[in-house]
């Protein structure tokens, strides 16, 4: 099946209209919403707990049955919370849809194992901003759309295709790691984005002389609160007149929390799109922020 982009009368006359379908509740759930309502300004979302509640609205069985959304985003939690007969179902019910399957880390491996859903609409956590940001673009029609029977290759590029976001201006960087095949990774992205790079080399102590000393506009720091020796550097660190951005493997909204109370400006999840990083870098050293003290 080949997802069909008609959208631009009903995205440029009307609201864009979202279903949500998410069984459970709390700040995960509410962040996702509250990203759909950031990246797409105005959209309609109407909550669902279920896949079957929607397809009730296209089986005629529900009052709205004439309510038809433009997107779709569904959070799944654990494998096999939904069946390969209800995602078909949902397909041919509303196939005009750019549906998102937004998945948490003990789905990771459902790719591997299970073809419940398309790998076109499976979404990590930390890709959902970047695919939120394609659909939009998508939607506006200035992006050729995703077919739900795309390759890797062909997924892989829709997220990760060379990144658009261009310095602002040049800043002066450092990049703090104890990964040495990660800090050259990370040097030359920051280059490739503007950047210049002042520090990489090695591990050093994050406090405020140290990165005072080296007289740059933000510090990019691999510190995965989760390791001892990162989180007891997290706990000293406390207030730094140099903005510093965060990178974790997988970060929690708890674990953001507390990344920021310890003084971290931003954080961003390593395996964020490229994009996502020089994005936030972009926004903190173009004004000054309010430092802890």
């Amino acid at each position: 099946m080949t997802q069909i982009n008609d959208t631009s009368d009903r995205t440029q006359h009307s609201p864009l209209r979202a279903a949500f379908i998410a069984r459970l509740h709390g700040h995960e759930i509410s962040s996702v919403e509250s990203q759909m309502k950031a990246r797409w300004p105005g959209v309609a979302i109407r909550r669902f707990d279920s896949l079957a509640a929607l397809l009730k609205i296209a089986e005629g069985n529900d009052d709205s049955n004439h309510w038809f959304p433009d997107v779709g985003v569904v959070c799944q939690t654990w494998p096999d919370e939904f069946s390969r007969g209800d995602v078909l179902r949902l397909m041919s019910a509303y196939p005009l849809t750019r549906w998102i399957c937004q998945y948490g880390p003990w789905c990771d491996s459902d790719g591997r194992n299970r073809d419940i859903w398309p790998a076109a609409f499976r979404v990590p956590d930390a890709w959902l901003d970047v695919r939120l940001d394609r659909e939009a673009g998508v939607l506006a029609n200035s992006l050729p759309a995703l077919s739900a029977t795309a390759s890797l290759a062909e997924i892989f590029n829709f997220h990760f295709g060379p990144a658009d976001i261009a310095a602002v201006e040049s800043r002066r960087l450092a990049i703090v790691s104890p990964d040495r095949a990660y800090r050259i990774s990370l040097k030359r992205l920051l280059e490739e984005g503007g950047h210049a790079v002042v520090h990489h080399d090695a591990p050093i102590s994050v406090d405020e002389p140290t990165v005072r000393s080296l007289s740059c506009d933000a510090l990019v720091w691999d510190c995965d609160p989760w390791i001892p020796l990162q989180r007891e550097r997290l706990n000293q660190l406390r207030a730094t007149t140099t903005p510093i951005v965060g990178l974790a493997g997988l970060p929690f909204p708890d674990d953001e929390t507390d990344m920021r109370a310890c003084g971290i400006e931003a954080v961003v999840a390593k395996l964020a799109p490229a994009e996502k990083l020089l994005a936030v870098l972009n926004t903190i050293t173009a004004t000054p922020a309010v430092r802890r003290s």
